[in-house]
C-alpha cells in the first residue's frame, strides 16, 4: 500500500475514533467531524509541527469545535435571526470555523493565560 493511502486509512481511522469518543462526553457528531477537517485545513497553514505536535492541535481543535460549536450556533442564531432557516447547518459551519482556529487560537489562549496567571511576558 503506498503511503498517501496508508495516511489517508489513518485520517479516517482517526476520525472515527474521535466521533465515537465525542458521542460518548455528548457531542454531536457533525460537529466533531467538522472541526476534525477544520483542523486538518489549518495544519496546511501553520508551520509542519512534528507527528505528535500535529496530532495534539488537531484534537485540541476537535475537542475545542465538539464543545462550544452548539454554543456558538445558537448565539449565531440568537443574535442574527435572519438565519433560522439554515438550522443544524449552523453548528457544522460553527464546528469548522473553530476547527480552524483552534490550532493558532489554543497556543494563544494558553500564552495569555500564562501571562495572566504567572505574570510573566513571552
Amino acid at each position: 500500500m503506498s503511503s498517501a493511502a496508508i495516511s489517508v486509512w489513518s485520517a479516517i481511522g482517526a476520525s472515527d475514533t474521535l466521533a465515537l469518543g465525542g458521542s460518548v462526553l455528548g457531542m454531536h457528531y457533525d460537529s466533531l467531524l467538522a472541526g476534525f477537517l477544520g483542523g486538518l485545513v489549518a495544519l496546511n497553514y501553520l508551520p509542519a509541527p512534528s507527528l505528535r505536535k500535529g496530532a495534539a492541535s488537531v484534537l485540541a481543535a476537535v475537542l475545542l469545535a465538539g464543545l462550544f460549536a452548539p454554543v456558538a450556533a445558537v448565539g449565531a442564531l440568537h443574535y442574527f435571526p435572519w438565519m433560522h432557516g439554515v438550522g443544524d447547518v449552523m453548528r457544522m459551519v460553527c464546528g469548522a470555523a473553530l476547527g480552524l482556529a483552534g490550532p493558532a487560537l489554543i497556543p494563544a489562549c494558553l500564552r495569555r493565560l500564562g501571562v495572566w496567571i504567572g505574570g510573566r511576558e513571552p
